[in-house]
């Protein structure tokens, strides 16, 4: 069902006096360097409300993928994809879901207010379109990720991928962009581990188009495997989207089963060199995040966080997702690299 221009509000300015996704990060708020300094960078704008007819490809990749492999991907994905219209700050809004157990959905948080009724559309097991009211079982609105709970239990669920994505892998989303249900849109991985300033997101980017109405839908890989949820887009750019990764999705789900996940400072600043900075230090390959500052007893400022709990990690995005995650008080092992050796800390997260 296409919905008219003014029901779909979207965040755009060209459209409507009804905004549908309130998540922007402004210019200059992008992640910096050590030393501060931050390109001028356009909006991101989140990619507001709508669910899969198959559009045009933006940018598809180069590959020897066959049509009818692709569309069974995206037939497989429809299926444990929602559309969904609330009300929240910005007005009204519609966007899209995935359901990732029975009776369960993971969609934005920017696209809910738990004060409001959430109501949504799906095909059941047996094919048939149903619609139903959802319930905000918890939200993390500093991971953008939202749990609802559905009133039918029969919406078949979607399937995480085991495999880690990789460059130039073929990727599609499914949303509901501009009101147009079912949308469906075809790119590849165009970037890993990317963070989005106001939004702790180790993120995938992708050329795939997203529009307002994509916000919280899945993004799939070719076998109709979850991959990711879409965050936004940078506006103004061409072919810059962002979803955060599916394994973190996964990991955050079972948190908010319990309740509302609340990002806490986990006590140390970490930043990213500069190229200048990197050949001055004299290596060749900088890897881990560096600390800037720190009032964690045990982690050092210049310290290079190489992994956390045995988890390797070599970005900012990927360092921050895993201590987002971490309960405060929790303890948590960090490996850091401290001028030429490798230390083992034993931390904990301050409350």
């Amino acid at each position: 069902m296409a919905w008219p221009l003014e029901r779909i509000g979207a965040g755009v300015q060209t459209l409507a006096p009804v905004r549908t996704d309130p998540l922007v990060l402004a210019q200059g708020s992008l992640p910096g360097t050590v030393d501060g300094s931050n390109p001028q960078r356009p909006v991101l704008r989140s990619a507001g409300p709508v669910r899969p007819a198959i559009a045009a490809p933006h940018g598809t990749p180069a590959t020897d993928v066959s049509n009818e492999r692709l569309a069974e991907a995206i037939a497989r994905a429809q299926r444990s994809s929602l559309s969904l219209e609330t009300t929240n700050a910005g007005g009204f809004s519609r966007g899209a879901g995935t359901v990732v157990r029975p009776g369960y959905a993971a969609t934005s948080a920017h696209m809910v207010d738990p004060s409001q009724p959430v109501y949504y559309a799906a095909q059941d097991a047996r094919g048939q379109r149903v619609v139903g009211r959802a319930t905000v079982v918890g939200v993390s609105r500093e991971l953008d990720i939202a749990l609802l709970r559905l009133e039918h239990d029969d919406i078949p669920a979607a399937r995480f991928s085991g495999r880690a994505p990789r460059l130039g892998d073929t990727m599609f989303v499914v949303g509901d962009p501009r009101g147009f249900e079912g949308s469906a849109t075809v790119g590849v991985v165009s970037g890993l581990h990317r963070e989005l300033g106001t939004v702790t997101c180790d993120c995938l980017q992708t050329d795939a188009p997203i529009n307002p109405g994509n916000s919280g839908g899945g993004s799939f890989n070719l076998d109709g495997e979850l991959t990711g949820q879409v965050v936004g887009v940078l506006e103004g750019d061409q072919s810059l989207g962002f979803v955060t990764s599916g394994a973190v999705i996964e990991r955050v789900i079972d948190r908010l089963m319990r309740g509302n996940l609340t990002v806490t400072d986990h006590g140390f600043v970490l930043g990213n060199l500069t190229l200048a900075q990197t050949y001055h230090s004299g290596r060749a390959i900088i890897d881990g995040p560096v600390v800037t500052s720190t009032r964690v007893p045990g982690i050092q400022q210049h310290d290079r966080l190489v992994a956390i709990n045995g988890q390797r990690v070599t970005t900012t995005a990927e360092a921050r997702t895993l201590l987002a995650l971490i309960e405060p008080g929790q303890a948590y092992r960090a490996t850091v690299v401290r001028g030429n050796t490798t230390v083992e800390l034993a931390l904990a997260k301050p409350r």
